[in-house]
C-alpha cells in the first residue's frame, strides 16, 4: 500500500497542467500605423493584452480560427511566443504594426513576436481569409499564470465604437 502511494505521489508530482485563454472574436481591419483609436474611416483595430503573473518566462502557443470554426494555424514553432516574467505584452492579431513607426501599437521585443492570424497565401481558406476570427492561447502552468484582455475600437456607421473585456478560459 505504501509503495502504491509513493508511486502515485511521484507520478502526480510530474504531471504538468495546461491552461488557456479564449479570444471569442476579433476584427483587426485598421491599417498599421492608424494609431489608437485608429484614424476615422480605417475600420476597427484590436489589441490583445497578456500579463504574466509569475517570476518565470512562460512560453505560449496561439491557434487561430475563422468565423466557421475552421482551424487556421499557425502550427509548431511558428505558433509559439514568450511572455517575460511579471511583464505584459500587447499585440494586434492580424496586422504587423511596429511601434517604431508613427501610430504603431506593437513592441518589437514582445508584441511583434506573437504570430499573426494566417492570411493570404498563408491561410488554408480558399479566399485567403478575412482579418477577423477567434483564437486560443495556451501554456503549461496554472490558469492564473497568464491574464488577458481584448480591446477593440474603430468607427462604424453610428460613430466610434470601443469595447474591452477580460479573456475567458479557453479549451
Amino acid at each position: 500500500m505504501k509503495r502504491a502511494l509513493v508511486i502515485l505521489v511521484l507520478v502526480g508530482a510530474s504531471v504538468a497542467f495546461a491552461s488557456s485563454l479564449g479570444i471569442p472574436w476579433f476584427a483587426d481591419v485598421a491599417a498599421p500605423g492608424s494609431g489608437w483609436p485608429p484614424v476615422e474611416g480605417t475600420g476597427p483595430a484590436t489589441i490583445i493584452y497578456l500579463k504574466n503573473n509569475t517570476p518565470d518566462i512562460i512560453e505560449c502557443e496561439i491557434l487561430y480560427f475563422n468565423a466557421a470554426g475552421m482551424e487556421l494555424g499557425p502550427y509548431g514553432e511558428d505558433a509559439t511566443f514568450e511572455v517575460q516574467p511579471n511583464a505584459s505584452l500587447a499585440f494586434r492579431p492580424v496586422q504587423y504594426d511596429p511601434n517604431t513607426e508613427p501610430g504603431g501599437q506593437e513592441d518589437p521585443a514582445s508584441g511583434l513576436l506573437v504570430p499573426d492570424r494566417p492570411m493570404g497565401e498563408d491561410s488554408p481558406e480558399p479566399d485567403g481569409g478575412r482579418p477577423n476570427g477567434s483564437a486560443v492561447i495556451s501554456w503549461q502552468g496554472g490558469p492564473n499564470d497568464i491574464q488577458g484582455m481584448i480591446a477593440t475600437t474603430g468607427y462604424g456607421k453610428g460613430g466610434m465604437l470601443s469595447y474591452a473585456h477580460l479573456l475567458p478560459p479557453g479549451m
